[in-house]
């Protein structure tokens, strides 16, 4: 649930930096070009809103609904109505606060915390949301983008979050 939003959300920023944010692309010394996106929280929801819109579409079950962002300093915290894990349909609301960073050119997330329906997760969950998250990101980072492109940085301030990502020909 938490992963498949969270790399489509990843994904449509890279994917949708030419129709919003801020890009700026340079070329680089090693012969490849570094572009740096920059989107602001508002960009950040609308690309959320339209990678769940885009995952029910295609069939997928979305595990969130009105999924929302508050971009904080250094971290996401991603509200919303989640849907029980117990089978009922029911969906409860939270909040889900990641910290994303890079570590040899992919995002790596880290769930610091996970506040669904008033119950907090303890560490043991929270591990292993992460690592669900990352298996998800780091997977299909490969297979998408091979080797020619390595994410170098995110930042996220309380307004907007920046990337850059180099390419390589």
């Amino acid at each position: 649930m938490k992963r498949t939003l969270l790399f489509g959300v990843l994904l449509l920023m890279v994917l949708a930096a030419c129709n919003m944010g801020n890009v700026g692309v340079q070329r680089n010394e090693n012969g490849g070009v570094d572009i740096t996106v920059t989107l602001t929280e508002s960009e950040v929801n609308t690309l959320i809103t339209e990678a769940v819109t885009r995952a029910e579409e295609n069939g997928r079950a979305i595990r969130v609904q009105n999924p929302s962002v508050d971009l904080q300093s250094g971290q996401i915290v991603l509200s919303g109505e989640y849907e029980q894990e117990n089978g009922t349909g029911n969906f409860v609301t939270g909040t889900i606060t990641l910290s994303v960073t890079t570590a040899d050119g992919h995002a790596t997330v880290a769930v610091v915390s996970a506040d669904i329906n008033g119950v907090q997760a303890n560490d043991e969950r929270l591990t292993a949301i992460t690592d669900r998250i990352n298996e998800a990101l780091n997977s299909r980072a490969s297979r998408d983008n091979g080797t020619n492109i390595t994410l170098m940085a995110i930042t996220i301030t309380d307004s907007d979050m920046t990337m850059t990502i180099n390419v390589q020909r």
